[in-house]
């Protein structure tokens, strides 16, 4: 890391300088003295950077900026001397001086190689990070987008503090897990449903946000904990509205908190992953339930390109909003994942899972169990990144109701469209629910619109 931000930092610098205008006006100096162009001053500079000499280098461009304070090539001078001279927290300051006074472009770039390399120097890995993205987005050419993104995942695992933020609206076609009909048959009689129990269209707001500490590391494990918030705003649509009077989007809302602690290790021929949550949700404004999460998992590297992993789930459920549907949750998972090349390159994964809910609500307990198949093309196509998605899953409930699952999707990130390494991801999905009851019988058709980080 520290080599490579060295080499584009110097040689970027070589470039800037070698490209900057030559400046007519000669510095000041006394009668006899040799007088030097602000050209000459920045080539001297350049020399004395390139020989090492971080004392002359600085002086020459404090000199330039006592002339001229908005010389970010000067600036750019300095902050590389500061940190050859291993005051990092200078060099830092002054490239980020830098890089706010520099024109949009590669001149950017250069400036944020330093003040991450220098942030990478004080151990403040997460700065380095997001001073990389900076880099990567305004790099002069593919190579040197190339090493930042590298440099930029390369100290991943050094980050001791990491947060998220997602954010996604979701049209959809059935917000609330509507029926698909308006009426229900009883013996000879047709009657309508209320209008909250049917389909109701609208839009979808998702926000989570979350942050994890790594308590403990080493070459082969990692232990880390955390917290995270979750939220979903629902709001009705002028058609829902009219079908359903008395339904507000808040009766909808959905919120939840977790904290969390994991731990993954490397073992020979794969790894291993646990993980222990601790949660509360609330429904409609109203507390819903408590829960505790166990899950584990096991990675094997069963041939170069193809790799299987054994996981489980096992949840209590508390509710609070009717003790009786309190429930217990387990899932047993097998997936197989593999990279194929030829027709059909990309990445593949085909899983099945068997998963049951033990309560003493027939209504909640049930049996069931499921298929999926996820394909990820290895080339853009139509200038996007895609992913496709088809899910099959049965359910047997113990008050007789059945359930069958069909869902699919499809989503496009546009690199194009990207903006320091985060592109708009559009998504479309179907669900279909074929019940035996036909309040849980239903149909969804939803599109989303969110953000993915492209590293």
């Amino acid at each position: 890391m520290r080599g490579a931000l060295q080499r584009v930092a110097a040689a970027a610098l070589a470039g800037w300088l070698a490209a900057a205008p030559a400046g007519a006006e000669p510095a000041p100096g006394a009668p006899g003295a040799q007088v030097l162009s602000i050209e000459e001053a920045r080539g001297l500079a350049l020399a004395a950077h390139r020989a090492k000499d971080a004392r002359l280098a600085r002086g020459l461009a404090l000199a330039l900026l006592r002339r001229d304070p908005g010389d970010v090539v000067a600036r750019q001078i300095l902050a590389a001397a500061l940190y050859a001279e291993g005051d990092f927290a200078g060099a830092e300051a002054e490239g980020a001086r830098a890089y706010r006074a520099a024109p949009r472009g590669p001149a950017r770039h250069d400036a944020a190689m330093i003040v991450s390399e220098a942030a990478f120097q004080r151990g403040e890995i997460g700065t380095a990070r997001r001073w990389l993205r900076r880099a990567a987005w305004y790099a002069p050419d593919a190579q040197a987008e190339a090493l930042a993104v590298r440099a930029y995942q390369g100290l991943a695992p050094a980050q001791k503090f990491t947060w998220s933020f997602d954010f996604s609206v979701s049209p959809s076609s059935n917000v609330n897990g509507g029926s698909a009909t308006d009426t229900v048959t009883i013996g000879t009689f047709v009657l309508p449903l209320p209008g909250a129990l049917t389909a109701l269209s609208g839009v979808q707001s998702r926000a989570s946000l979350g942050g994890g500490w790594v308590l403990g590391q080493s070459a082969r494990s990692r232990w880390q904990a955390g917290v995270s918030a979750t939220g979903l705003m629902t709001t009705l649509s002028s058609e829902a509205k009219a079908k359903a009077p008395g339904a507000k989007g808040s009766d909808y809302a959905f919120w939840a908190l977790e904290a969390w602690a994991a731990h993954r290790a490397q073992l020979a021929g794969g790894a291993w992953d646990a993980r222990a949550t601790a949660g509360h949700n609330d429904y409609a404004g109203a507390p819903l339930s408590n829960y505790l999460r166990l899950e584990a998992g096991r990675d094997f590297a069963i041939a170069p390109r193809m790799a299987l992993r054994m996981s489980g789930l096992l949840e209590r459920q508390f509710r609070l909003d009717a003790k009786a549907r309190s429930a217990t949750m387990q899932r047993l998972g097998l997936d197989l994942g593999w990279r194929a090349a030829g027709p059909g390159a990309g990445s593949w994964k085909l899983g099945s899972y068997a998963r049951r809910a033990i309560s003493g609500t027939d209504s909640i307990a049930f049996e069931g169990g499921g298929v999926s198949l996820d394909y990820r093309p290895e080339a853009p196509l139509w200038g996007a990144d895609w992913a496709l998605s088809l899910g099959y899953e049965s359910r047997d409930y113990a008050n007789g109701r059945a359930d069958d699952i069909l869902d699919a999707g499809v989503s496009a990130t546009l690199p194009a469209l990207q903006y320091m390494g985060f592109a708009p991801e559009l998504g479309l999905s179907w669900r279909r629910d074929s019940s035996n009851n036909v309040i849980h019988d239903g149909s969804e058709l939803g599109l989303t619109l969110g953000l993915r980080s492209l590293f």
